[in-house]
């Protein structure tokens, strides 16, 4: 399956409850959904202007859970993260001190999830 990008709506109500729930500060439009099934590498740790704050949401449990870590030398920080099939990262990212927005990586497993949240589109 090849990778799917979408542009997601704040009128999805879908989109609305994630928003709510991973973070609800979050104003800006910038939202989009990806399907993934490769490693992700995320900047969980201040570098240069750049981090990305991640929620992970287990999505057929119903938990939610976020990702951090201090610094690169941090006991973890490099290792791998289990994700189950249900789950969706909740990516809120500045790039060089530019808020780039929230992007939802859903994973490839279930793509229910991603035709529901481009049905506000």
């Amino acid at each position: 399956m090849s990778t799917q990008t979408i542009t997601l709506s704040r009128a999805n109500p879908l989109v609305k409850k994630l928003l709510a729930v991973t973070f609800p500060h979050y104003t800006g439009r910038k939202l989009k959904a990806i399907s993934w099934n490769k490693p992700l590498y995320l900047q969980l740790f201040w570098d240069e202007g750049s981090r990305d704050q991640v929620v992970l949401i287990d999505w057929g449990h119903g938990q939610i859970g976020r990702l951090s870590c201090p610094s690169p030398w941090a006991k973890g920080a490099c290792d791998p993260l289990e994700v189950p099939p249900e789950a969706i990262l909740a990516v809120h990212s500045i790039f060089m001190g530019k808020d780039t927005g929230v992007t939802f990586y859903i994973r490839e497993e279930s793509p229910q999830i991603m035709a529901e949240l481009g049905d506000g589109l």
